[in-house]
């Protein structure tokens, strides 16, 4: 299982054998009161530097115990985990610093009970940033926390810049993540390939006429609000074969005489929620959960996905630092394995840059 919870502005659902999943009769009902061994709650909201100190998430609950937990967010930047569990409390914090007005930002609290660790992540994407802090012995929600923080208003709080809170059963990784929907067809030497289906060592074609062998495949579950919501890239813009399915945060490359006009750059790399345009990248259909599938290379390269050139996953960020790596996708994959050489070095545009091109 993965994702239980999901609550947004609209509404909250809890379903403690999975979201999406039909419930079953033959499925034993879990105790309110058992504690989740390992779990994470994931936050996204819209930093406003106007506003003063206030609880993005306040969850306080005294039956059958006090049990706790406040994501609070300060002016100078400081983002605070206070928790309480009966006579028990923890706090810890994080330096986010000042962000740009609008910008995303993912939280993430996630525990290992039985390992006695956890940790608290802020997840920057406009900046390809991930700042961490490991939490010892971290306090782990039971299935009445959760339910709660999913569907009671007065129980658990959030602030209207929240986008969504979502609890998982299971540690989620933190940092960069899977982007590409499960109807993708990656090119390969043996032909067209389902992106679910591509091997291991597999030759993988890339833009610039050569190769590239797969060293990783893999595949990751999110709640599909906010910035992980599913964008749908249409066909025949951008080159595509068919419609295409990616994360907000999948790059693509755009070339030709616009941008080397306006940015005088021959190629340029860019976020596909930056050219939504509601004709040639849609919002997809409402879902609860979206899974998705990201390759890493033993470079880093464009690669042509179902005929749009698509960034392959860039390890780049997590062989840089050491503490974040066990704690991403990556953090099965062999040490040995992971690619050392540079990125593309292809420039990339911010949110206010792409907008001329969405025009």
């Amino acid at each position: 299982m993965s994702w239980i919870a999901l609550r947004d502005r609209q509404a909250g659902t809890f379903n403690p054998i999975g979201l999406g999943e039909p419930l079953s009769a033959n499925v034993a009902p879990r105790d309110p009161d058992c504690f989740l061994p390992c779990g994470t709650l994931r936050l996204e909201f819209s930093f406003d530097p106007d506003l003063g100190r206030r609880n993005l998430l306040r969850y306080v609950a005294r039956d059958p115990w006090l049990s706790s937990l406040i994501l609070c967010l300060d002016p100078d930047g400081t983002l605070s985990l206070l928790q309480g569990q009966a006579e028990r409390s923890e706090y810890l914090s994080l330096q986010i610093g000042d962000r740009m007005p609008g910008e995303t930002v993912h939280v993430t609290f996630a525990w290992n009970a039985p390992m006695k660790v956890g940790v608290l992540a802020v997840d920057l994407p406009d900046e390809d940033r991930t700042l961490l802090a490991e939490i010892p012995n971290p306090i782990p929600l039971c299935y009445r926390d959760v339910a709660l923080i999913a569907g009671s208003s007065a129980t658990a709080t959030l602030q209207p810049e929240v986008k969504f809170v979502a609890i998982a059963d299971t540690v989620e990784p933190v940092g960069p993540g899977a982007t590409i929907g499960p109807g993708a067809v990656v090119e390969t030497a043996d032909g067209p390939v389902p992106i679910g289906k591509v091997r291991l060592g597999q030759v993988i074609k890339t833009a610039d006429g050569g190769e590239a062998q797969a060293r990783w495949i893999g595949s990751q579950s999110l709640p599909a609000r906010g910035q992980f919501a599913p964008l749908t890239m249409r066909h025949p813009y951008f080159g595509l074969d068919y419609d295409l399915l990616v994360s907000s945060d999948q790059r693509i490359l755009l070339k030709g005489s616009k941008v080397e006009y306006l940015f005088g750059e021959e190629q340029i790399c860019t976020a596909v929620r930056h050219l939504a345009d509601g004709k040639a990248i849609l919002r997809s259909p409402d879902r609860l959960v979206q899974t998705y599938y990201q390759l890493v290379l033993d470079r880093h390269a464009i690669i042509p996905v179902s005929g749009a050139m698509v960034e392959s996953f860039d390890p780049s960020r997590l062989t840089r630092d050491p503490g974040l790596l066990p704690h991403s996708i990556l953090r099965n994959m062999p040490r040995e394995l992971l690619p050392r050489g540079p990125s593309l070095g292809i420039a990339v545009l911010r949110d206010y840059e792409a907008l001329t091109l969405a025009r």
